[in-house]
């Protein structure tokens, strides 16, 4: 926390196996908070193309009732934030919900803290919520069939919920791929249950640093919203694409529109500087 200067999160971690003589729990850095910038201040120069791309689809998606993945690439500095945001706000104005996960660039709980995110999002549980709050919301998803009951441990242990001796032992006893594979069904069943009540925008920022095990979390997501009104934004740099040939096959086939963000004109810059 006094390295990183802001507020930090931490919770238990999987191991790929159990190290020689561990039997503790492994914590890892699992958020941090950063001061959000007063992005409504600041003027939106450009993007005019783009910005007409992303009302295209934003309509098509609420229309057809279809999903979409958009991938916003470009260099660091570049402005992919800033056309997120915007793409945000046009999707609040459509009417759509709005949730999103960040892939840090270190650690090895990638998957992990992007599924938690976004479940909590889904929910509608404040990253911040005290464990009362957790708790109740995941009763109320599992009594409504949302989460089905053998997951509930799961997403226990996602939550940093205490568990007692007997689920701790039940949880241990599950294989990696048993919990990457409820993990999928639990964010996919979220995601479908949302769009009942509205459309869904669900962002990803900065996947070019997720590990192997989020980009196949992201591409079964992907597969699972053909149906769906829900358009997943990700952000990724030039170098490091992860959403490659492989990913849109493991995807399944939903419709990818990238947009390669380069620089501002010398006129749009100039604006920019003047604002």
């Amino acid at each position: 926390r006094q390295t990183l200067r802001n507020p930090a999160e931490m919770m238990p971690t999987d191991l790929p196996r159990p190290a020689p003589g561990q039997s503790g729990v492994i914590w890892a850095l699992s958020d941090s908070a950063s001061i959000p910038e007063d992005t409504a201040a600041r003027p939106f120069v450009g993007r005019r193309l783009e910005q007409r791309q992303i009302e295209s689809l934003l309509e098509a998606c609420q229309e057809c009732a279809m999903g979409h993945v958009l991938v916003i690439r470009g260099e660091a500095g570049i402005g992919k934030s800033r056309l997120t945001d915007w793409t945000s706000d046009q999707a609040r104005r459509h009417g759509f919900g709005f949730n999103v996960g960040k892939v840090f660039d270190f650690g090895t709980a990638s998957s992990r803290h992007v599924v938690t995110s976004l479940v909590l999002d889904l929910l509608d549980v404040p990253r911040d919520a005290p464990q009362d709050v957790r708790r109740k919301a995941l009763r109320d998803a599992v009594s409504a069939k949302v989460i089905r009951p053998e997951d509930e441990i799961l997403v226990t242990n996602l939550f940093n919920l205490p568990m007692s001796e007997q689920e701790i032992e039940t949880y241990a006893a599950l294989g990696g791929e048993t919990r990457l594979a409820a993990r999928k069904i639990v964010l996919a069943s979220l995601v479908r249950w949302r769009v009942k009540e509205n459309p869904v925008m669900v962002v990803i920022d900065d996947v070019h640093w997720a590990d192997d095990v989020t980009i196949d979390v992201l591409a079964d997501l992907a597969a699972s919203l053909r149906d769906c009104p829900i358009l997943l934004v990700m952000t990724t740099r030039v170098e490091g694409d992860p959403i490659d040939v492989h990913w849109r096959v493991t995807a399944g086939g939903v419709p990818v529109t990238t947009i390669d963000l380069g620089p501002l004109s010398a006129s749009e810059s100039e604006i920019l500087a003047q604002s």
